[in-house]
């Protein structure tokens, strides 16, 4: 797929820039006509939301016989998918599991209990799609949601036309050939909670309403239970913007006010805390020990922050982990760790800021919020969302580990002050011509380009899921294969000492006793014996993972056979 950065966008997007300057009225037929129309329809607000969410789905379809369903592949993304089995099923964690040494596999806590050490939003979501048929329905139906809450938001923000405008340029952005729609660990609800938190935040003060302080409640619940961490930083420009509200003398303010919103925000904070606390102690039997620490300090040596310091390599039940904790996360947190100087600090903010441009706010985004900055700086509503995209992304600075998806709560914000600018460019003016008119309207037109490109050059079944490692492919077809077979299967996955502990194969369903296949690793030197007899009903298989093709075959020393 073309991303922003392609050579090929930027000479377009030149182009198209150069048109926009000298002959800004070029087309202005038809740019008038498709303006006037998208007028008349911003003066109904939810048709808007609810039209750019169906927008999203009906797009994101279309796309499917070129970009489809995805496989998973990252540690993470089957981490995911186990706390959707489990949430599908009915419940919040599993029973432990026996023989924990053949089934441990990276993310996932097997004791106290069995579930991933995540937070459990995006495995809901997971759950939501696998009732509707496919775990990757919820990663569709959080893309919805997330355009359509942005449009929502950027009601409040900005005027309704350029609201829509904004819902619009958001779903291109989004819907197709993007990871947050092709993983199933994407950040969109994370995005969906951090838009409802700002979204619902000028309403509740401008009108006090019950409904607006639960709505940014709940956007509040959705960022702790998705990104705990970046989400708590996101809030902070909301909680200094709610406590100047509340403190202030405003002797307008209506009777009640300061009282309604402040006890819908907090009835909203305490069904979100005393979740989390229940969730919590299903999991780990402690409601103020989280899944993700005791994963943490159960495998982990290399630190979450700068700060902290590296522990002694610890010693594992199998080789993989060794490879992968005293290995490959050392190698990474070394690469990725500030060094304690200006020139090394520096390195590493202007690295992630890099990051954190390149993905909120590509090049078409990027270009209104620089031309326009010093109008922004001067207008509160700018000023306000930059300073949320500015602590959010001071936040992601001293984390080691750091993915675009991490700062996804400011999803809404980077947008909002993106069409913010494109409004103060809009009314540019050289010498009486309105070239502003031009640029803008060249900015929205390039905003679809890599999309557009990206179709142009798609051929076939050339698709982007056809760049998916190859291993995960095979481990999916293996899978299927296993599936279609009578009875239940046992697989045994062999490793050689070379082999790349990303590529995991050993991940299982929350209910393994029940489950149709079965995935352990076999250990060198381990007795597998115990294995057997536990599951002494199923057939057993071997799978060499590192032979190119992997190799399936009946496993040659089963004493049951």
């Amino acid at each position: 797929m073309l991303t922003q950065h392609d050579p090929l966008v930027y000479c377009a997007l030149a182009v198209l820039l150069l048109i926009g300057c000298f002959w800004p009225r070029l087309g202005d037929r038809y740019f008038r006509a498709i303006e006037h129309w998208g007028s008349r329809l911003a003066t109904h607000p939810a048709v808007c939301a609810a039209g750019v969410a169906l927008l999203v789905v009906l797009l994101r379809l279309v796309l499917l016989p070129w970009d489809r369903i995805p496989i998973p592949s990252v540690h993470d993304e089957f981490s995911y998918l186990l706390a959707a089995d489990t949430f599908a099923h009915g419940r919040l964690t599993n029973p432990p599991l026996p023989l924990q040494v053949f089934f441990e596999t990276f993310h996932v806590n097997v004791f106290p209990t069995y579930q991933s050490k995540y937070p459990p939003a995006q495995g809901a979501v997971l759950a939501i799609g696998q009732l509707l048929g496919h775990p990757w329905i919820g990663v569709l139906l959080s893309m919805t949601a997330m355009c359509g809450v942005i449009t929502w938001m950027m009601q409040g923000w900005l005027p309704a036309r350029w609201a829509l405008l904004g819902g619009l340029l958001t779903a291109a952005r989004f819907f197709g050939f993007s990871y947050w729609m092709d993983s199933y660990w994407g950040g969109a609800v994370a995005a969906t909670g951090g838009a409802l938190a700002l979204g619902a935040l000028p309403r509740l003060l401008r009108h006090h309403r019950w409904r607006d302080g639960i709505l940014l409640g709940l956007g509040i619940g959705i960022l702790a239970n998705s990104r705990p961490y970046e989400g708590m930083i996101f809030c902070l420009p909301l909680a200094g913007a709610l406590g100047w509200w509340l403190l202030r003398d405003r002797r307008d303010r209506l009777p009640g006010a300061r009282w309604r919103v402040v006890a819908s925000i907090s009835c909203m904070l305490v069904v979100t805390g005393a979740f989390m606390a229940y969730y919590n102690w299903r999991g780990t039997g402690n409601a103020l020990l989280f899944p993700y620490v005791v994963n943490q300090r159960i495998y982990f040596s290399t630190p979450l922050f700068t700060w902290q310091e590296t522990e002694p390599p610890r010693h594992y039940g199998n080789a993989q982990f060794d490879d992968y904790f005293n290995g490959l996360s050392r190698e990474l947190q070394q690469t990725r760790r500030l060094t304690l100087t200006l020139r090394g600090i520096g390195q590493g903010v202007l690295r992630k800021l890099n990051d954190l441009q390149g993905f909120y706010l590509p090049t078409a985004f990027f270009l209104p919020v620089l031309a326009a900055l010093p109008w922004l700086l001067r207008n509160q509503k700018a000023r306000f969302l930059l300073v949320v995209c500015a602590c959010t992304a001071a936040g992601t600075f001293p984390v080691l580990w750091f993915l675009p998806h991490y700062a996804a709560p400011m999803t809404a914000a980077a947008l909002g002050v993106s069409m913010i600018g494109l409004r103060y460019i809009r009314a540019w003016t050289v010498k009486g011509r309105r070239v502003g008119l031009g640029l803008s309207r060249a900015l929205v037109i390039s905003h679809l380009l890599p999309v557009f490109l990206s179709l142009a050059l798609v051929r076939g079944d050339l698709g982007l899921n056809s760049f998916s490692p190859e291993w995960s492919s095979y481990r999916q077809q293996m899978e299927a294969q296993l599936e279609s077979k009578s009875g239940q299967q046992l697989v045994l996955v062999r490793y050689t000492a070379q082999h790349n502990p990303e590529q995991e194969w050993v991940y299982n369903r929350a209910d393994i006793g029940h489950a149709k296949v079965v995935w352990a690793r076999e250990i060198p030197g381990e007795d597998l014996r115990p294995l057997f007899d536990y599951f002494r009903s199923r057939q057993v298989w071997l799978i060499e993972a590192d032979t190119n093709p992997p190799k399936l075959e009946t496993y040659p020393s089963h004493p049951n056979r």
